[in-house]
């Protein structure tokens, strides 16, 4: 599937939805957006992939996402009505939503610059791995605006709000090893062979149980804003549903035969996965 510069591509058990616009910074349009979660639906959907990977083209040090459109922005702003401009407002927070809902873990692949919006992109994914040429910035202020709708996939999930008001108001640049020690990335990959680092961070996820992954999900976002005692109430229910679920008795009965369960495997791609041709 290809539109609007974004890409879906199922390979060896991976989703790879590539940003295709490195030239134009991958910025984000309301159409862009609308092609992000149609990828990414698309990989939720197929049943051979395990792990959706989000990810730019391009080479190192080429853009990975610079944040919205701004010829769009001005335009909407100089003569679009307010329901116009609340379409792409409302088109990035839902995708945003999408992917820190979405039943299957999706992993942002960064080997270049990532502002404004493209940060929070990156932020709601469920793993971030980088390599050295990757930066972050949050340049909304610049603009006389605020990443509202980033901020909410930042505080309390990967960053605190110290840090994040810093952030915000000197529009400062982080460099990849920087946004490591932030939480802002959650793996930094060596520059020379990111594929063959990426392989062996794929593999546990290739082990876990999808049902596992998407409960561990639903339970986070449940979580979320949750009192200590419903966290607690709510930590029992689950984890006595799974208890009476069948792919945990499946597992146990197959590890207790010495055998491995059903939905182990590994990751076989065939293309090239942290910087596509």
């Amino acid at each position: 599937m290809q539109e609007n510069s974004v890409s879906y591509l199922a390979d060896g058990g991976l989703g790879l939805v590539t940003l295709a616009d490195p030239d134009g910074g991958n910025r984000l349009s309301e159409a862009r957006l609308t092609s992000l979660k149609k990828a990414l639906e698309a990989g939720l959907q197929d049943e051979s992939v395990r792990v959706l990977l989000l990810r730019a083209g391009g080479g190192p040090g080429k853009p990975w996402c610079l944040g919205m459109d701004l010829d769009l922005l001005q335009g909407s702003l100089a003569g679009a009505s307010g329901g116009e401009r609340e379409g792409g407002v409302s088109a990035y927070a839902d995708l945003l939503y999408f992917i820190s809902t979405c039943a299957k873990p999706v992993l942002a692949l960064i080997g270049g610059p990532v502002m404004a919006g493209g940060v929070g992109l990156a932020a709601a994914c469920d793993g971030v791995y980088a390599v050295a040429g990757a930066s972050f910035e949050l340049t909304e202020v610049f603009y006389g605006l605020i990443p509202a709708n980033v901020i909410p996939f930042l505080l309390g999930r990967r960053i605190g709000m110290q840090k994040i008001k810093h952030l915000v108001m000197s529009a400062r640049k982080c460099t990849a090893e920087e946004a490591r020690a932030l939480g802002l990335v959650d793996e930094l990959l060596p520059a020379d062979d990111p594929d063959g680092a990426l392989k062996k961070a794929l593999r546990p996820y290739f082990r876990a149980a999808p049902s596992a992954q998407k409960a561990t999900k639903e339970f986070l976002e449940a979580l979320d804003g949750e009192t200590m005692e419903e966290g607690l109430v709510r930590a029992q229910r689950t984890i006595l549903g799974l208890m009476a679920s069948e792919p945990v008795g499946h597992a146990l009965g197959a590890l207790k035969a010495g055998e491995t369960p059903r939905w182990f495997s590994r990751p076989q791609p065939s293309h090239k996965l942290f910087f596509p041709d």
